[in-house]
């Protein structure tokens, strides 16, 4: 019957565990490698509907944040709606 055990420390007595453990003939030790985390500094290329997109986002935060500071009063969604 298959067990797993996971070592989540690389403590020197979790290591010689490992070790002690890769010298039995009926274990089998698998590495689990942990995926590269990707910088969020690297420059993106946005297409010019998404640079768009992401200026609306923009402003529309702002004015969140202006509405919450209680700089500007927003409209009522029925005024909105009347004027559609």
């Amino acid at each position: 019957m298959p067990y797993t055990i996971t070592i989540t420390n690389d403590s020197p007595q979790a290591l010689a565990y490992v070790e002690k453990a890769r010298k039995l003939d009926f274990v089998k030790v698998t590495e689990i490698k942990k995926p590269k985390k990707v910088a969020l500094s690297q420059s993106l290329d946005f297409t010019p509907k998404e640079k768009e997109l992401q200026r609306k986002i923009n402003r529309g935060l702002q004015e969140l944040e202006d509405f919450r500071a209680g700089k500007v009063q927003l409209k009522k969604l029925e005024d909105v709606l009347n004027e559609i």
